[in-house]
C-alpha cells in the first residue's frame, strides 16, 4: 500500500491504517426456509410465503424457477400466488439474493393434481330427442369455479 499526496492536500501527516479482514467484517450470507414440498388441485388458489432473512439486515430479491404453469413469486416478498393452471410434479428452486449478490436456495416439489369434476343436477325425466338443456358440473378444491355445459341431446 502507497500513500501519495502534495502539500496542496493541506495535510501534513497522512495515516493509513492496514489490517487483515476478520469474519466479522465480511458479509454474511442470507438463509431461507425451504417450505417443503407442496400439493394442490388443478385451478386451486395458491398462498405460499417463502420466508428468508439476512443477518446483517440486507434486503432480499426472491426468484423462482420451475413453478407450476398459472404461479407467480412476488420478487419482494416471496409471496408466490396464483392458480395452478396444469397438473403435474414441478421441481421448483426458489433463491433469495442479497444486495451484495450473496444467496440462498430452497429445492422442494410442487404436486399439482387433476381437478375430480361431478355433475351436480341433470334433467329430470327423459329427454327428447334433439332438446338442448344446462348441466351444472363441480370441480373439487376451493369450488370458486364451477363449470357450466350446455348439451344437447340426442338419441343413441
Amino acid at each position: 500500500l502507497q500513500a501519495v499526496g502534495d502539500e496542496s492536500w493541506g495535510l501534513d501527516n497522512l495515516a493509513v491504517d492496514v489490517r487483515e479482514a476478520t469474519p466479522a467484517d465480511a458479509n454474511r450470507l442470507p438463509t431461507l426456509t425451504n417450505p417443503g414440498d407442496q400439493s394442490a388441485t388443478f385451478g386451486d388458489a395458491a398462498n405460499l410465503t417463502v420466508r428468508g432473512t439476512d443477518p446483517d439486515g440486507d434486503s432480499l430479491t426472491y426468484t423462482a424457477t420451475g413453478l407450476p404453469p398459472g404461479l407467480t413469486l412476488n420478487p419482494t416478498t416471496g409471496r408466490v400466488t396464483g392458480h395452478a393452471t396444469a397438473a403435474g410434479t414441478f421441481p421448483v428452486v426458489v433463491t433469495a439474493t442479497e444486495r451484495y449478490g450473496g444467496t440462498a436456495t430452497a429445492e422442494f416439489n410442487w404436486f399439482v393434481n387433476p381437478a375430480r369434476v361431478w355433475v351436480n343436477d341433470s334433467p329430470a325425466g327423459p329427454i327428447a330427442p334433439g332438446a338442448s338443456g344446462t348441466v351444472t358440473l363441480t370441480r373439487d378444491g376451493d369450488g370458486s369455479r364451477p363449470l357450466m355445459v350446455n348439451v344437447r341431446f340426442t338419441p343413441r
